[in-house]
């Protein structure tokens, strides 16, 4: 899949291209020379041969599915309906743009306690497993009994040292199983259901789903889709699957009549502020715009949370790794005291 950063630079020249009158063989030209990366301008070059070839530009972009997400293929067949493609590619580069921004800003937040936390399991496992043992000879030299906490350290390491390969085998298989189960559909569930659940995680996740239907739904609008495929294809390209149950299921109560107000508020999985803002775009006839406005709250609380989940998770880790790390001093130093004591009882 073509990273955001990549998408937005490629949606936002094409955009800026057709806005200026380019056509569209021209603007492939234009952008197969230009575009720098290796595999972004194949990609670039697949779609200007499918276009030459008489397939419009959402069928080459199909074809090619593995380099483009979902919703930029139905946003490009919704512009090119409507006759709007420049918008519907500008459209599409200010949302990856915001998605790369959020992708930043999390990864900005967490990399420090991420590091801290490697740091301390790293420091802790090279003490247990070669510090520690170092100082059963010592004891069996002096025939003192070894401290509890000490034979404790030394169990561990043993057991680490005899058993760590067929240990890290183990954690190996079970991380590429539980890859490959996440690839499925029940796993794709599952962790989406407890990203909605986990304290902590649960606000950022459902902020990150009501950003994401929001500016989507707003992007599809604007493009000329109508509200109710709209809606269904966001029930098909939804990142959370919980929110794609939702909103399946919101198809049919729009089709029968329901408001899309209605069907958010009855979830329990939109914030208010979204199932409001909608109601109102309803009923003044603004709902791409209401939309926009929601998807910009949203992106304002869940970047504060994330701040505010970094700043609480580096004390946290910092403390943790404090409490492991006396923990393994204790064992290292409570011999050696001991051996001390041994010596000048002689």
């Amino acid at each position: 899949m073509t990273g955001n950063r990549d998408m937005e630079i490629f949606c936002r020249q094409m955009g800026t291209l057709l806005k200026s009158g380019v056509n569209l063989s021209k603007a492939f030209d234009i952008l197969v020379e230009q575009t720098e990366g290796r595999n972004m301008k194949k990609t670039v070059a697949r779609l200007r041969s499918a276009v030459k070839n008489g397939d419009s530009l959402s069928e080459g972009m199909r074809k090619d599915a593995s380099r483009f997400p979902d919703i930029a293929i139905h946003m490009v067949r919704a512009g090119e309906e409507a006759g709007c493609l420049d918008v519907a590619f500008l459209k599409l580069a200010a949302y990856f743009h915001k998605r790369e921004q959020m992708r930043g800003s999390i990864q900005k937040t967490m990399i420090y306690p991420v590091i801290l936390l490697t740091a301390c399991v790293g420091i802790v496992i090279a003490m247990v497993a070669w510090v520690v043992p170092m100082y059963t000879e010592i004891f069996e030299s002096l025939g003192t009994e070894m401290p509890p906490m000490t034979a404790a350290m030394l169990k561990i390491s043993d057991f680490l040292r005899q058993y760590g390969c067929l240990i890290g085998g183990i954690l190996a298989g079970a991380a590429v199983s539980v890859c490959y189960w996440n690839r499925r559909d029940s796993g794709k569930f599952l962790r989406s259901f407890l990203m909605l659940k986990v304290p902590g995680i649960k606000g950022i996740s459902v902020r990150y789903s009501c950003i994401q239907f929001c500016g989507n739904l707003s992007m599809l609008l604007a493009a000329g889709e109508p509200l109710l495929e709209a809606i269904r294809i966001l029930s098909d390209t939804m990142d959370n699957y919980v929110y794609r149950l939702i909103l399946a299921e919101g198809v049919q109560k729009v089709r029968e009549g329901s408001m899309l107000s209605e069907v958010l508020r009855d979830s329990r999985y939109f914030l208010p502020v979204v199932w409001h803002m909608a109601g109102i775009g309803e009923e003044t006839g603004k709902l791409e715009e209401m939309l926009d406005s929601a998807a910009d709250y949203c992106e304002d609380e869940a970047e504060m949370m994330v701040k505010k989940l970094g700043a609480a998770a580096e004390p946290m880790v910092v403390l943790v790794m404090a409490v492991v790390v006396a923990i393994v001093i204790g064992a290292i130093y409570s011999p050696v005291l001991r051996v001390y004591d041994s010596i000048s009882i002689f």
